[in-house]
């Protein structure tokens, strides 16, 4: 129920980030230490990178994940990837430590990156949708990353869309409540 709520809600949003940035926008959820991507709305990276609505990575891999992970419990984060952390590229977080450190600066900043850790050539820039009461969601954007680490406004474009996701979801909660 949440995740229909959360689609229909935070749809316009996505839209008007892909419009804004021209990037590749995800919207996600967490699901034990997968992400599960609700949405993708593409551009021409579309293709090459490798998510699809209703498929699953592991959290630690995306920028996407980690800003799922920055809602959850730090002992949970222990339960991301068994007893070793899987690596889908060299530059993939290879131990729980440097997985709680970059937790924790993503907790601090409000934002998280992937730095061709999915894919080689490709990065991307997350936020969590923080609503009390309500489960862990975040969106990104993504794209080759010389134009992600080129461009400084992603971030903050980022952010506020997930702020206004949030504002939206916690009037469409209020709404139904009424």
């Amino acid at each position: 129920m949440h995740q229909a709520v959360l689609h229909r809600v935070a749809l316009p949003s996505l839209h008007e980030l892909h419009r804004l940035t021209g990037h590749v926008v995800h919207l996600g959820v967490l699901d034990g230490p997968d992400i599960v991507c609700l949405e993708k709305i593409g551009g021409r990276a579309a293709a090459a990178i490798p998510t699809r609505v209703g498929g699953r990575l592991p959290a630690h891999c995306t920028a996407l994940g980690k800003a799922l992970l920055s809602s959850a419990h730090p002992s949970d984060l222990d339960r991301v990837g068994g007893p070793l952390l899987t690596r889908s590229t060299e530059n993939s977080i290879p131990s729980r430590g440097r997985l709680h450190r970059e937790i924790a600066e993503i907790r601090r900043c409000g934002v998280a990156y992937d730095r061709q850790e999915l894919v080689i050539g490709y990065g991307c820039i997350a936020a969590p949708i923080r609503v009390p009461g309500a489960g862990a969601s975040a969106i990104s954007v993504c794209g080759p990353i010389s134009q992600i680490s080129a461009d400084p406004r992603l971030a903050d474009h980022v952010r506020v869309t997930a702020l206004a996701i949030a504002r939206a979801l916690t009037d469409a909660s209020r709404r139904h409540s009424a």
